[in-house]
């Protein structure tokens, strides 16, 4: 679905224009994924690909006009199913198009909006990117915090420590 993406990317020259095609786009997919039967009508063979696409048209009226140009091609193409695929790629054109960090902060206990917003503002002066962090609890992690951004992580919890302190006794020992 990557191709689809880089039309997207070159249709809409605008990054917030792009931002928002593509949030539009995920917003679509996760009502999909959220109900089958819009998904089995679009990819059912039983509607004629004239009405498939008048329909698509209709239900999208109101979302970015190369957004909607460029389902009805993933739709002629038969790759309506792959949608949550595009969703990832055009994502992740977005992201580098616009310097945007993304992945989650996970924490023992809620963190306040202050501690949020301090160490989102470390992470933007570390990386140079805007970062979007979606912040998570997670009460055996017993302290600390662990960042994840797409395949790396880096874990700076107390459970970690522990777990690194206990490794290193067990070597010791044998």
């Amino acid at each position: 679905m990557g191709p689809f993406a880089d039309v997207l990317s070159e249709l809409i020259t605008s990054n917030d224009d792009f931002l928002k095609a593509v949030d539009e786009l995920e917003a679509l997919q996760g009502a999909l994924a959220a109900d089958h039967v819009p998904k089995d009508f679009f990819c059912s063979p039983a509607v004629s690909r004239p009405q498939r696409e008048s329909t698509l048209r209709k239900a999208l009226e109101d979302l970015n006009p190369m957004l909607v140009k460029t389902l009805v091609l993933v739709l002629r193409k038969g790759h309506f199913m792959l949608l949550p695929e595009l969703v990832i790629a055009a994502r992740e054109i977005a992201d580098e198009r616009c310097n945007i960090l993304r992945g989650t902060i996970g924490t023992a206990v809620d963190l306040k909006e202050s501690a949020q917003e301090k160490i989102l503002k470390a992470l933007e002066a570390s990386s140079g990117k805007t970062p979007r962090m979606q912040f998570t609890t997670d009460p055996d992690l017993l302290g600390g915090i662990v960042v994840k951004v797409k395949n790396q992580e880096l874990d700076a919890s107390l459970k970690r420590k522990l777990t690194d302190a206990k490794n290193l006794l067990k070597n010791k020992r044998a």
